[in-house]
């Protein structure tokens, strides 16, 4: 019962308050879902697909499914990508398609300023046929169901080196309500803000440490922060581990075949009190990338 009590309580806050775009520990290989501008941040096309399921063991916990693809065009000028993103949590699901532009300006012969933009739609649905109500006759703003359209447009900037990034982004700039038919608001979204930041330490034998930080910043919530320490070891052998302080931890793996095909896996655990009545985050992992450099001249990104 008490899983429950929780899981009731942490849908409700989603629901009454506010929308927040999903957030992933292993943010730093699919860094277009944040930031458009990293959109042809090197030669070639990539194309990513991540699988993630929470909270194992409630009914109705979330699950996300995010994939992506970019490629740079017209002489390495021009970024574009697509971004497509399902979101469910019990009887919410919050579908969204996204198409990102960026323009790279080469300010000398190793740095590049990217300049980002991203427009989109996102749907917004709540299925009250999953709700279990106790006085249906009280609780006039589950009368049918909510289906809700709403335009997305975003922007950023991403300044990289072959060593180092950072990252600033608005992946939505746009504010929405999600209204029901009673006109009753049940929710909405706010600007997210979101800094990056991460930097390629070379340690020997094409071993590189690559420290990441991701950092939101959201109207009327604590600041949150995700922090990951990944391992390339010769281009081949992927090992991560993130943290979300006060919040949850977690490891990650993964292996490059032929320099194009990527798999890997992350398990994270909660560390507060949810620790006890939750079963963890699992997500699975997978990148392909077409006639791409490892090691961009102009830019710090390979995913």
């Amino acid at each position: 019962m008490k899983k429950y009590i929780i899981a009731f309580n942490l849908l409700v806050s989603v629901l009454v308050f506010s929308q927040s775009d999903p957030k992933l520990s292993i943010f730093s290989y699919n860094p277009l879902q944040y930031n458009p501008a990293y959109a042809g941040a090197f030669d070639g096309l990539s194309i990513t697909g991540i699988y993630s399921s929470q909270w194992v063991g409630f009914e109705g916990a979330p699950k996300t499914i995010f994939f992506s693809a970019h490629s740079n065009v017209i002489q390495r000028e021009i970024g574009v990508g697509v971004n497509i993103t399902s979101d469910k949590l019990g009887p919410v699901q919050e579908n969204q398609i996204v198409g990102n532009f960026a323009y790279n300006i080469f300010l000398n012969d190793e740095l590049s300023l990217n300049l980002g933009l991203k427009a989109g739609l996102n749907n917004f649905n709540l299925d009250y046929r999953l709700l279990t109500i106790e006085n249906p006759q009280e609780a006039g703003i589950f009368d049918g169901s909510l289906n809700q359209y709403s335009p997305i447009v975003g922007a950023g900037f991403y300044l990289s080196n072959p060593s180092g990034y950072i990252g600033v982004s608005i992946p939505n700039l746009l504010k929405t309500k999600y209204i029901t038919g009673s006109q009753i608001s049940i929710a909405n979204s706010k600007p997210n803000y979101f800094l990056t930041a991460g930097y390629k330490f070379d340690l020997q034998n094409e071993i590189y440490l690559i420290p990441n930080i991701l950092t939101r910043v959201t109207a009327g919530a604590p600041i949150a922060n995700l922090i990951s320490l990944n391992l390339d070891y010769k281009k081949n052998i992927l090992l991560g581990m993130n943290v979300q302080p006060t919040s949850s931890f977690g490891g990650f793996f993964g292996y490059r075949f032929e320099n194009n095909l990527s798999i890997g896996y992350a398990y994270d655990s909660s560390i507060n009190n949810f620790s006890t009545v939750s079963g963890g985050i699992h997500t699975f992992y997978m990148n392909f990338r077409i006639d791409e450099l490892l090691s961009n001249r102009y830019g710090f990104g390979t995913f």
